[in-house]
């Protein structure tokens, strides 16, 4: 019924008509770029992708063309609905040549285009459930469970090699106050892991791994965000922020693209 509401009030010439006409699509378009930015910084973001591979990014990315096509179908309900009320308005003043082929696309091919909104609105919901479900389980990781399997695991043994190997370092006077990728005999184990840390201290200023030590393995800049935590309670602050940020909101906008798409395609009007 609303939806049937919505697709008449197109058709008006007034001012509520013209609002929903313009705003819908622009407001589509407005989310569709922020989750196409997002995506595009998901895609670029070491921590999300060491962490939740590219799932952040594939949900952003499945919002980001559910709300494009969204647009397209607003914006073409708009172009037809103002083609049809210049119609109306030049057959009112006399002009009955006036041409009303307002309709480019088939009633079959926009159900179609509206059915890949809410093919591609589904795909949504179900990824931002998947980010919101992993992005939990990889906080309790790190926070409760840090050093004893998986990837933190690995990540741990590599800080505490790393620690023993600068530790013998700085005993020789002429390397005391070398980062312990200066120092001389420098080769880590896993030198993924090395990079990984090194990035995780220069970025965010995070001491330790699971625990917070006293002094960094690599050069640090002059502040951090994490300057007082251990980089696994940096980590899972970030990843749990950026799961609530994307999951729910994949989820919501999703549910509400489906809902729209699907009364659309079940509107006798549409």
């Amino acid at each position: 019924m609303c939806i049937e509401r919505w697709v008449g009030a197109c058709y008006k010439n007034d001012c509520f008509g013209s609002c929903i006409r313009f705003l819908i699509p622009i407001i589509s378009l407005a989310l569709a770029g922020t989750a196409g930015t997002g995506a595009w910084m998901a895609y670029h973001n070491l921590h999300l992708r060491f962490w939740l591979a590219h799932l952040v990014y594939l949900a952003l990315i499945s919002l980001t063309v559910s709300l494009a096509i969204m647009f397209f179908t607003c914006a073409y309900m708009a172009y037809v609905a103002s083609r049809r009320i210049t119609a109306r308005e030049m057959r009112g003043q006399g002009y009955t040549n006036y041409s009303d082929n307002a309709e480019p696309l088939s009633a079959g091919t926009l159900r179609t285009i509206v059915f890949l909104v809410f093919l591609t609105s589904c795909g949504s919901v179900i990824a931002g459930g998947c980010v919101f479900q992993f992005g939990g389980a990889m906080e309790k990781q790190l926070l409760h469970n840090c050093g004893k399997s998986g990837t933190t695991h690995y990540l741990e043994a590599a800080y505490e090699g790393l620690s023993t190997f600068h530790d013998k370092c700085v005993k020789d006077l002429k390397q005391k106050d070398k980062p312990v990728n200066e120092c001389s005999g420098y080769k880590p184990a896993e030198p993924a892991y090395a990079g990984y840390i090194k990035y995780l201290e220069a970025t965010s200023g995070c001491m330790g791994f699971c625990k917070r030590t006293e002094k960094p393995l690599f050069a640090l800049p002059d502040d951090g965000a994490a300057k007082n935590l251990s980089c696994s309670t940096y980590l899972a602050n970030y990843i749990w922020t950026a799961s609530l940020v994307v999951g729910p909101t994949n989820a919501v906008i999703g549910v509400c693209l489906l809902s729209i798409s699907l009364a659309l395609l079940c509107s006798p009007n549409f």
